[in-house]
């Protein structure tokens, strides 16, 4: 219903607010759209049909005049574009145009009473909500370690990673992480990605295991571990320090991605509590690593930045 009327009225709507309203020429709409002439030609012909003609609304209208004028001007992105027309889309899905031209054209549907969209939407609000915040909690914490030039001091020559889990959380899906970990480029901090969910198998899997004890624990960040590392936290920070050898694990715990996950719930059920942080001592081709635990994603970017300064003050 959507890909085959929705759409191209709304591209149909736009095409004629560029020729009506600023005279353009059926090449400069293609090219303003990435789109051929003849597609530019087809849809200014479109409005004919009845489905179409549904569509053809003064809410649709206002969408299109307003795209078209974000077009002409340069400032309408490709992601503003889709939030745009998906964010109309989900208002006539929801006893709007769509729903009505779905329940004529599959009549049980109306029958049925069908509020699927509805309900759809008003249950997941929520946690997509969640995730959103989620994510832009990930942002605020890699811009607060951007801004500390001490933090590049403690990041391990695996680099570092930040997670983040939904409330809820119970898989690696619902924990967001960076793709390809947090590098260092040119003494400054980078990310070559945006904060994905399910970008971090590793991490993701700590923070799990970690919360196993404490559903609290909502964040993880891993960094170096070193004897002014484990001073700091311990004198300084007052936190509570799990280390592991590796050399002592179950053979099936020692694998790559499950020897600190299994060492965290180790930790958890001796102390009867998640610890603050966990050591991993390394070992042959493995460098040792604290993994703290926190609150949220900034949280452990504090808690990170602090202790990169305190344990720097202790070198000097």
């Amino acid at each position: 219903m959507v890909v085959k009327h929705y759409l191209p009225v709304i591209r149909s709507l736009i095409a004629k607010e560029l020729v009506e309203a600023y005279e353009l020429n059926q090449m400069q709409i293609a090219k303003l759209l990435g789109i051929t002439q003849p597609a530019v030609s087809n849809y200014l012909s479109l409005l004919r049909g009845e489905a179409e003609k549904t569509f053809d609304t003064s809410e649709v209208r206002e969408v299109a005049r307003k795209m078209a004028s974000e077009l002409v001007e340069g400032k309408l992105s490709l992601s503003q574009s889709i939030y745009t027309i998906c964010n109309l889309c989900i208002k006539l899905r929801s006893a709007g145009v769509t729903c009505s031209l779905h329940k004529e054209s599959v009549t049980e549907l109306s029958a049925e009473e069908c509020k699927v969209c509805l309900k759809l939407f008003a249950e997941e609000a929520e946690p997509v909500s969640e995730r959103v915040n989620v994510i832009n909690n990930i942002r605020a914490a890699i811009s607060k370690l951007s801004e500390s030039r001490e933090f590049l001091s403690v990041i391990p020559e695996v680099r570092t990673n930040l997670v983040m889990a939904t409330s809820n959380a119970k898989s690696v899906t619902e924990v967001a992480g960076i793709p390809g970990r947090i590098i260092v480029a040119r003494e400054r901090l980078k990310t070559l990605s945006e904060p994905e969910f399910g970008a971090s198998f590793h991490l993701a899997n700590v923070l799990l295991a970690a919360r196993e004890k404490n559903k609290e624990m909502r964040a993880a960040i891993n960094i170096l571990f070193n004897g002014r590392i484990e001073r700091t936290m311990r004198s300084v920070l007052h936190m509570e320090v799990y280390k592991f050898n590796r050399a002592s694990l179950p053979s099936d715990a020692a694998e790559k991605n499950l020897a600190v996950a299994w060492a965290v719930r180790k930790a958890a059920n001796e102390l009867g509590k998640t610890p603050d942080a966990v050591v991993d001592e390394g070992g042959y081709g493995v460098e040792p690593t604290t993994y703290i635990f926190g609150s949220s994603a900034l949280d452990v970017a504090e808690k990170a930045i602090r202790i990169a300064k305190d344990s720097t003050k202790l070198n000097q």
